[in-house]
């Protein structure tokens, strides 16, 4: 997978929210985190297309409605 992202405003706790996001992911689509996750007043939203084959998506990190947080990422096997 290679990906890339960009801290758009940083706020206290953020760093921990996108750790315990990262930790919802699901063996049927393991590509970053689970498609929502909420805590407080963060959100965390991740959509992707495709399979482990060939895949691409993009996740974000809203505080208070506000997107703080963009990254996109891409992958697939690598033969």
């Amino acid at each position: 997978m290679n990906y890339f992202g960009a801290t758009i405003t940083l706020i206290e706790g953020f760093p921990e929210f996108l750790f315990a996001a990262l930790k919802q992911v699901s063996p049927e689509a393991p590509f970053r985190g689970s498609a929502h996750y909420s805590s407080a007043s963060f959100k965390y939203v991740c959509r992707w297309n495709g399979d482990l084959g060939k895949f691409n998506g993009e996740e974000q990190i809203l505080y208070q409605g506000k997107v703080i947080f963009s990254l996109l990422f891409h992958g697939g096997y690598v033969k």
